[in-house]
Order: C-alpha cells, then structure tokens, then sequence
C-alpha cells in the first residue's frame, strides 16, 4: 500500500493518478455491457457504472478544489469549502435532527425488507442485493448528516 501524500501538490498527483485508473475501470464495465441484451447481467453492470460515474465526479471535484487551492485560481466544478455560516442555524439543526430519525427509520425498515426477501432467492434474491445497496447509500446519509451537523453546530466558532 502506499503512503498517501499530505502536501497539496503530491495530493493533486496522487489524485490525477486515481482518476486514470478509475476511468479505465469506468471503461471496462462499459465495454462488458456493449452489445450485451437487456438482462440482469445489463442492469447490475449498469448500476455499478452509475455508482462508478459518481465516485469519478466526486474525486475529480476534489482534484479541482486542490488544484484552485494550487494555483489560486477559480476551477469548477469543485467541493465547496467546509467553513459555513448559516443564518437559520437553529431551523438547519431541527431539520437535520428530523432527518437523521427519518433515515435511520428507513434503514431498519430497509433491512427488514432485505431480509425477508434474501430468504426467497430468484427474482426476490436480486431484489435483496438492490435493497442493501441502498441500505449502504442510506448509511452514507447518515453519516453526512451527522457531518453536517458537526459543521452547523462548530458555525459559532469561526
């Protein structure tokens, strides 16, 4: 494994490489599906393709924020600074706490879901896999949700 940079520039390289290397998988999962008929194999490959076009947007965002930071220059489209100061801080807090709960029902109610399915195989088997992808994305938004609560509360701070 090798050992993540931490000054901006070796960072920009580093993250310019992963760009490369994920494009040349975004291609692979292209080229596995072209010609291919309309079935289940089709779908996933174009699930995980559409998962893969995000992780590619995400990362060459964050590519142009240290590139912007680099060369003082404005390139967009890029991660926004973490530094906020809302004017409805309380209202953002209550509704971020709201939802929180919503997600975290959602994800029991998701598990349920899968669970019962994943039992039947066939059809409902596949169904099951779709399910805990989304209990994996509704994971994530609780993670960013409690982030940015953090973010919202340390706003008296700065």
């Amino acid at each position: 494994m090798s050992t993540i940079p931490t000054n901006y520039v070796a960072l920009s390289e580093y993250i310019g490489e992963h760009l490369r290397t994920e494009q040349g998988a975004l291609d692979a999962y292209s080229r596995l599906i072209e010609d291919r008929p309309d079935d289940a194999i089709t779908y996933l490959i174009r699930t995980i393709l559409k998962d893969e076009a995000r992780h590619h947007e995400i990362f060459a965002e964050i590519l142009n924020s240290l590139e912007s930071i680099i060369r003082w220059e404005d390139i967009t489209p890029r991660v926004p600074s973490a530094r906020v100061q809302p004017e409805n801080k309380e209202e953002l807090l209550e509704t971020t706490d709201r939802l929180l709960e919503l997600e975290r029902e959602d994800l029991k109610e998701l598990k349920q879901l899968r669970k019962a399915w994943k039992k039947s195989g066939g059809e409902l088997g596949m169904w099951a896999l779709l399910v805990e992808t989304a209990e994996l994305d509704t994971e994530k938004h609780i993670r960013m949700l409690k982030y940015l609560k953090e973010l919202i509360s340390a706003s008296d701070a700065a």
